[in-house]
């Protein structure tokens, strides 16, 4: 949530006894009970407390040098695809028609953008631009995520969630 807004943000947090046991199951429960006193007009206060939502400047904007981009992981979907953070316009203003390569984790690299799945054999890695215009890396019928070692988050080794283009 921190990364929702661009200030801290005063809140309210369900309050749980000492004993919760925090899996799925437990955390729909107290939502479904807390949806119920809200419809039921409770006062927030008598099963919520005060949260401040603190907010975390993050670096999420790419670095576009004369010659490389290094950009990073912002989401992996559901197909354990991973999109990085740079469009398909930012990406054509760096690249100037020069060629390119596509350098990540793993000395893994892709230098050819991709129109859809069918452009490369299954089992084989691909970029293409998503219909959000965002690079995407995948693999046909992978789980380039998993594949790659690819992670999103605030991890000591950012190798994981790093994608550096070079251009020729």
């Amino acid at each position: 949530a921190p990364l929702l807004f661009e200030e801290n943000y005063l809140s309210n947090k369900i309050t749980t006894d000492a004993k919760f046991i925090y899996n799925p199951t437990t955390i729909v429960e107290a939502f479904a009970i807390a949806i119920q006193a809200i419809e039921q007009k409770v006062e927030l206060s008598t099963f919520t407390k005060p949260y401040n939502l603190q907010f975390i400047q993050r670096e999420m904007t790419s670095v576009i040098k004369e010659n490389e981009i290094i950009t990073q992981v912002i989401y992996i979907d559901s197909f354990k695809n991973v999109v990085v953070n740079i469009t398909e316009v930012e990406f054509k203003a760096a690249q100037k028609e020069r060629n390119f390569t596509i350098g990540f984790i793993r000395n893994e690299t892709i230098n050819t953008i991709s129109n859809n799945y069918r452009d490369v054999n299954i089992g084989r890695k691909l970029c293409f631009f998503n219909t959000a215009g965002y690079l995407e890396i995948a693999v046909r019928g992978g789980k380039a995520s998993e594949l790659f070692g690819f992670e999103i988050g605030d991890y000591a080794n950012d190798v994981y969630k790093t994608v550096i283009i070079k251009f020729e």
